[in-house]
């Protein structure tokens, strides 16, 4: 499993009302997000996937389930990350939603499903 898939996988978990989020919007959030990372320096690349690895590998245990999270269903994802974050590890979660947000959030879908208009609030 590449990094991008890994991601994804969260993507499609942090992203779920409770439906699955579009696989285009996951794919463009992915790679919008990789290029921000090339970007952003080492060390905010070494914080995030040190939070995504750990994220990976134990959010699973918090649902009873084996790691790697990318291969649970969708549904015990969302459960996963739900019980991590609310832990004394949750912050590793935070470490990849808040960057994961970041990106999502700029697509032009997602802007106005939360009705952002592009202007400043008053």
């Amino acid at each position: 499993m590449t990094w991008k898939t890994d991601v994804a996988s969260l993507a499609e978990a942090l992203f779920s009302r409770p439906e699955p989020p579009p696989a285009d919007r996951v794919r463009w959030a992915v790679d919008d997000l990789a290029d921000f990372l090339e970007r952003s320096g080492g060390r905010s690349r070494l914080v995030f996937h040190a939070c995504r690895l750990a994220t990976r590998w134990l959010a699973p245990l918090h649902v009873a389930a084996l790691p790697p999270l990318g291969r649970l269903p969708l549904e015990r994802r969302v459960r996963a990350l739900a019980a991590m974050e609310r832990g004394p590890l949750g912050l590793t979660v935070l470490g990849v939603k808040a960057m994961l947000s970041m990106v999502w959030y700029e697509h032009p879908d997602s802007a106005a499903e939360i009705g952002f208009d592009g202007r400043c609030a008053r």
